[in-house]
């Protein structure tokens, strides 16, 4: 469930909404795969446009941004507006901190929560012949 507010202005068939939508969730940290909670705020713009239709609406030449109602409706969907906003503010790579150590490449222990044993190899074997050349 979100949190939503808005301001509405009117301008003769149009109205736009402008103001913020809150919602918290679970996000799985992309490098210990572990779920955390989180709130995600974003800010939501759009209009809504009251409309006979009839064959001289093109809504093609309407914005993306824009809900389309036909007048007189006595209520408006903007699931998909909100969902917009919520979208945009999810991060690309979620984690859990900022230090999160993540899993270990070799055995899959979560590194944040025991010491793993496993060597890390630092460089990749096949350039070792190159290696040697600057010895």
């Amino acid at each position: 469930m979100a949190r939503v507010e808005m301001d509405i202005v009117r301008s003769d068939n149009v109205y736009y909404c402008t103001g913020t939508v809150e919602c918290a969730g679970r996000l799985d940290c992309s490098r210990c795969l572990e779920p955390y909670p989180v709130t995600i705020r974003g800010e939501i713009d759009f209009s809504i446009i009251e409309t006979a239709g009839g064959a001289g609406f093109d809504r093609e030449a309407i914005a993306d941004t824009t809900v389309v109602v036909p007048v007189g409706a006595s209520s408006v969907d903007i699931t998909d507006p909100v969902r917009e906003a919520i979208l945009l503010e999810l991060p690309l790579k979620p984690l859990c901190r900022e230090s999160c150590r993540g899993l270990c490449p070799y055995c899959g222990i979560n590194r944040n929560e025991q010491q793993c044993n496993c060597t890390m190899e630092t460089t990749d074997p096949r350039w070792d012949g190159l290696r040697d050349l600057w010895k």
